[in-house]
């Protein structure tokens, strides 16, 4: 892409690879590991995601490993889900131009465990339950945990949801902790010609 503006330098810049490997193991058990590539200066792949998810059963999934953390509307969600409506992901997730911190600042997936309880209804919505670091893609540098709710409603028309997220992410100076808690909620109506998405968190 062509980046331009005050807060940037003028030229084409590569915003940003994925590589994914998906294996089915069988039909309960699928593999995801994914190699990206950032932009600008940074060329060093990285390892992104890397987990395991298990049928339970016909209600009940289970994440485990480095995986994307279900917060909120985009910070899980690929290009091609989100593409329709906006080019870029919104600025409480990954931050602003001028060097301001976004929820998912260093990308979506955490380390941890998420079970996910899918609707047996059309009225019910997708249940995540999650049990994370709270340290993005790095060891744990405390005992505390992060703790997710997220239900996401997915309809004809569009999908909306909330989500929780409540815990601390540690520091490596002794003793010191930073609170990592949010809540959010969005929607998006699927474009028919015209769509809509918004979201907000706090």
């Amino acid at each position: 892409r062509y980046d331009t503006g005050d807060s940037y330098e003028d030229g084409f810049n590569f915003r940003r690879m994925f590589l994914n490997v998906i294996s089915r193991v069988n039909d309960r058990t699928m593999g995801v590991i994914t190699l990206t590539r950032a932009g600008g200066t940074d060329t060093d792949v990285d390892l992104y995601n890397a987990f395991v998810d298990y049928k339970i059963n016909e209600q009940w999934n289970v994440q485990v490993g480095q995986v994307p953390n279900w917060f909120g509307l985009e910070g899980w969600e690929g290009s091609s889900a989100r593409g329709r409506l906006v080019l870029e992901r919104a600025a409480i997730l990954e931050g602003g131009a001028a060097g301001t911190q976004g929820f998912c600042f260093k990308g979506a997936p955490d380390r941890g465990v998420w079970f996910r309880h899918n609707p047996t209804t059309p009225q019910e919505p997708l249940v995540v339950l999650g049990l994370c670091n709270g340290e993005f893609r790095s060891s744990d540098v405390n005992t505390a945990k992060n703790v997710s709710v997220d239900l996401k409603w997915q309809r004809e028309w569009g999908l909306f949801g909330a989500s929780w997220l409540n815990g601390t992410m540690g520091n490596t100076v002794a003793g010191q902790e930073n609170p990592r808690e949010a809540f959010g909620a969005y929607a998006r109506l699927f474009p028919a010609p015209w769509g809509l998405q918004a979201e907000w968190a706090g």
